[in-house]
């Protein structure tokens, strides 16, 4: 087995585990998207949370990233820009990692993971960050004419 197979058969090992841990971070959303104000759950599917908050719909979607010699799954929220339902583009706006153990590392893939995907907050903080975020974007900036 050459190195290239051995990261293969690595990632598709652990994919299921990150798969099986954000299913565990997104569960239940309604309740506990219920504490933040003005966010709406959109009908999803196991693969995805939608949500709309600020008049924006937003995503968050899982994927496998190697960072070094370690896989990690990466939670992304982005903006979904769309126009009479068609799918027009869409702008990463926040990623936090999932190690195999389930902690979730917030400021960069390396950090240490202080929360569980399993603690409730984990979500909230990351729709809060993740707004916070879209909020500093020039997304939310005055439109400037001429």
């Amino acid at each position: 087995m050459n190195q290239g197979d051995y990261k293969v058969d690595r990632a598709s090992n652990d994919y299921p585990k990150f798969e099986s841990q954000f299913n565990e971070f997104l569960s239940n959303p309604e309740h506990k998207l219920s504490e933040i104000k003005g966010v709406s759950v959109l009908p999803s599917d196991s693969h995805n949370l939608r949500i709309e908050a600020l008049g924006k719909e937003i995503e968050i979607r899982l994927g496998l990233v190697l960072n070094g010699e370690s896989n990690l799954g990466q939670v992304t929220a982005y903006l979904i820009k769309s126009r009479d339902d068609v799918f027009i583009s869409e702008k990463p706006i926040l990623a936090l990692w999932l190690d195999v153990l389930g902690n979730v590392k917030t400021e960069t893939p390396e950090s240490a993971g202080f929360t569980s995907v399993k603690d409730a907050n984990s979500l909230i903080n990351f729709i809060y960050d993740t707004l916070n975020k879209l909020l500093e974007s020039d997304e939310c900036t005055p439109f400037k004419n001429g």
